[in-house]
């Protein structure tokens, strides 16, 4: 049998075992040298923007930025055009610890390469990027719940039966998720060609966390048919590791009086 992927497995543990001690030396708890590279590398970054590249829930993002503040080593300023968009630089100090990390990180790699050729070494990063891209599907696969209910266009009437809030907009759609035949959620939104405009996406309490919602907006952006661009706006749903998974990427924030964020499929 083929051991290749049980090697590719040791070499992985072996690497975060050795920069876990180095970082640690540095005063860096695990994870954390991951953001510093991040915010220096792409200064600016909001909370979302760490959110979508690094493929990280927010409530883990927001403790390690906290975290990180405490330590000096960001700092986090409101953006000038839109007081409510918060952005994170590198301190000096942060400055200080990215390069410690970058040399760590050459240090691991001359080790890891030593006895190969430049050739090899070419080969070997073209070889990396393949297969990253062959398994990407399956990773997105692999955090997908089953599918376990419906969707369809429901009347804003069967809504203001799940929630007695619900006040339905003029022109608004909304598709409905049934599970075992009973409305238990649903997504309102604008559709364009090729656009997907989402106000609101609501599951009963009880129902929230077992992925849902994410089937849901999965289901929508195949019938309506894969749309190129999606927006969500600020606080109305926390769906932005969802909208990642279905392959859109952070675009940027579009400012207003309601501030939406824009996503873009991936090529």
């Amino acid at each position: 049998m083929d051991q290749s992927l049980r090697n590719i497995e040791k070499i992985a543990r072996s690497l975060q075992t050795i920069m876990a001690a180095k970082f640690t030396e540095m005063g860096l708890k695990r994870g954390q040298h991951t953001y510093v590279i991040f915010i220096n590398e792409n200064p600016g970054l909001s909370q979302l923007d760490l959110v979508q590249k690094m493929n990280i829930d927010k409530t883990t993002v927001t403790k390690a930025l906290n975290q990180l503040q405490k330590q000096r080593l960001i700092i986090r300023q409101k953006n000038r055009q839109d007081q409510r968009y918060m952005e994170t630089f590198p301190t000096s100090r942060g400055r200080a610890v990215y390069e410690q990390i970058l040399s760590v990180e050459q240090e691991l790699l001359e080790t890891a390469l030593m006895g190969f050729t430049e050739r090899d070494q070419m080969d070997l990063k073209t070889f990396l990027v393949k297969i990253d891209k062959n398994i990407e599907k399956d990773w997105v696969r692999s955090r997908v719940y089953f599918k376990t209910g419906h969707i369809e266009v429901v009347p804003g009437d069967d809504i203001k039966a799940l929630r007695k809030d619900f006040k339905p907009k003029p022109g608004g759609i909304y598709w409905g998720y049934f599970l075992k035949e009973s409305l238990i959620g649903y997504i309102a939104l604008d559709e364009q060609e090729g656009f997907l405009n989402i106000d609101e996406l609501y599951l009963e309490e009880k129902h929230r966390g077992h992925g849902y919602d994410y089937e849901l907006l999965q289901q929508v952006c195949l019938k309506n048919p894969q749309p190129k661009r999606i927006t969500l706006y600020e606080g109305d749903i926390p769906m932005l590791k969802i909208v990642n998974l279905l392959e859109f990427r952070f675009s940027k924030v579009i400012p207003g009086e309601k501030t939406h964020y824009l996503f873009e499929r991936k090529n």
